[in-house]
């Protein structure tokens, strides 16, 4: 790769970490901000609880992200940066330009995300919807128990009698 390349993608690598270094520090602000404001109803209380839920989820996302640009601005000094980790083939450029941080070809990432279908097992095809963005960054376990939450809430369904499951944000 040539020197311009690798200096273009240093400097994409940087402005991401900036940006997600900015999102961890507002997040952290609202968390302070969540532990001032202690004194509130029950309701409030909740509410506020799941906010700083959310807003700890965010900082381990972030984090991260942080760091895999550190990894990859390590590789640009190592000059081992857009070197497949997995097959050790160039990535694409287009990749690249797209996900800077990325540790794999296309080919190979594709490899490790698609589960394998077991024989007699036919695979579900999900509905898209618009996901909110407070449920946008639960983990399984945590859009699982918000659901259920909101339907007990509800009070038209017995919660009791209910199945909720969660994978990879598909319910």
């Amino acid at each position: 790769m040539e020197k311009e390349q690798l200096d273009s993608f240093a400097q994409l690598l940087r402005a991401q970490r900036n940006h997600f270094l900015e999102e961890f520090r507002r997040a952290e602000q609202g968390l302070e901000a969540i532990a001032e404001e202690r004194e509130s109803e029950l309701e409030e209380h909740a509410q506020e609880e799941q906010t700083a839920r959310l807003l700890t989820r965010l900082d381990d996302r972030t984090l991260r992200a942080v760091k895999e640009i550190d990894l990859a601005l390590q590789k640009i000094l190592a000059a081992t940066y857009g070197k497949c980790e997995v097959c050790h083939k160039p990535i694409a450029l287009a990749r690249l330009r797209s996900l800077p941080a990325a540790r794999c070809c296309k080919r190979c990432a594709a490899k490790n995300e698609t589960p394998s279908l077991t024989a007699g097992s036919a695979a579900e095809t999900p509905t898209v919807g618009a996901i909110p963005a407070d449920l946008s960054l639960l983990s399984d376990q945590e859009l699982t128990e918000a659901i259920k939450e909101h339907l007990k809430e509800d009070g038209r369904i017995d919660v009791e009698e209910l199945h909720v499951a969660c994978r990879k944000g598909v319910v």
